[in-house]
C-alpha cells in the first residue's frame, strides 16, 4: 500500500504546525461516485462495472479506516470524486471497459468534464481541506457525497 510506504515522511510532515490541514500532510484518495453503495439503486443501478464500483467501494471503506487511524498523527484522509472526466472510461470506448454497456441508459453520452477542468476543481478545493473533511467522501467541487 503506498500510504504505508510514505507514512514516515506523512509523520513527519504532520509533526510541522499544529493544526490538521491539506497544507501539512493529507493522504487523498481518488475514488468515484459509482463506489457511493448509497447510491448504487435505480438509475444509479444503470452502470454495470460491478468490479470497478466493488473497488472504489472497497477504497472508501479504506479511507475511513485511515482517517481513524490517522487522526492521532494529525493527517488527514479523505476520498475524492474528481467527476465524470472525458477519458478512455468516460468516452466512445465506453465499452471496452464496461461489458454491460447494453443495460446503460446513458451509453451513447459521453462525460462532459475535460481533464482540465477536473484537475483544476480538485486542486482548488483541497486546499482548503482541514480537520472536518477528515475521513470524507467529496467530489470536485468540494460537495459531500454519500456513502
Amino acid at each position: 500500500m503506498i500510504t504505508k510506504a510514505f507514512l514516515p515522511l506523512l509523520r513527519k510532515a504532520a509533526k510541522q504546525g499544529t493544526s490538521m490541514g491539506f497544507h501539512k500532510t493529507a493522504v487523498v484518495n481518488v475514488s468515484s461516485l459509482l463506489g457511493s453503495v448509497e447510491l448504487n439503486w435505480g438509475s444509479g443501478a444503470e452502470f454495470k462495472t460491478y468490479p470497478y464500483k466493488a473497488s472504489k467501494a472497497a477504497l472508501n471503506m479504506l479511507t475511513r479506516c485511515v482517517a481513524v487511524d490517522f487522526v492521532h498523527l494529525g493527517i488527514l484522509c479523505l476520498a475524492v470524486h474528481p467527476g465524470w472526466v472525458q477519458t478512455d472510461m468516460g468516452g466512445p470506448n465506453i465499452s471496452a471497459f464496461c461489458p454491460f454497456t447494453h443495460h446503460f441508459t446513458y451509453r451513447s453520452q459521453q462525460a462532459l468534464l475535460s481533464k482540465e477542468e477536473s484537475i483544476n476543481g480538485v486542486l482548488s478545493m483541497i486546499g482548503s481541506f482541514s480537520e472536518k473533511n477528515n475521513g470524507g467522501f467529496l467530489d470536485y467541487t468540494g460537495k459531500t457525497l454519500p456513502w
